[in-house]
């Protein structure tokens, strides 16, 4: 498993060089952008306006918006990936607790913290896969069917 990336999503090696490769190639497009926006400006440029704005959309803005992309996909792909981990942990955690958990018994059970654990009870609760209800003590337990 890789490092978390600030986002809560840890990131595997590959994606990790992929979100570098979408960097370099969107501050290329910056680049060129702005070497066509100089030239155009100090009139040193000697292509027609028609060919310098080809060129900034060619190689300026397509990889620009190219490499931002790229970067929401995988840091999408790498959360995706995290949120699924937990639902397994919490399903685990389930079903050695017989079905019925609150977030404090899957953060003491696992390495998530109580907000991560509330918000994947919940995530899986409005994807039905458990009911919640609150004890006598006001806790709000969750119950799922083994």
């Amino acid at each position: 498993m890789g490092a978390d990336d600030g986002a809560g999503q840890a990131m595997r090696v590959e994606e990790k060089v992929l979100v570098l490769v979408a960097v370099l190639i969107s501050a290329f497009g910056v680049v060129m952008i702005a070497g066509v926006l100089i030239g155009i400006l100090n009139h040193t440029s000697k292509y027609t306006l028609l060919t310098d704005v080809l060129l900034t959309l060619l190689f300026g803005v397509l990889p620009l918006v190219g490499g931002v992309l790229l970067c929401q996909r995988v840091r999408a792909n790498a959360a995706t990936r995290k949120a699924e981990e937990w639902e397994r942990t919490v399903l685990q955690v389930a079903k050695r607790h017989h079905g019925i958990v609150t977030a404090m018994d899957v953060a003491g059970s696992s390495a998530m913290t109580l907000e991560q654990a509330k918000a994947t009870l919940d995530q899986l609760n409005l994807k039905g896969f458990n009911e919640m209800d609150v004890s006598e003590l006001g806790t709000i337990v969750y119950k799922f069917r083994v």
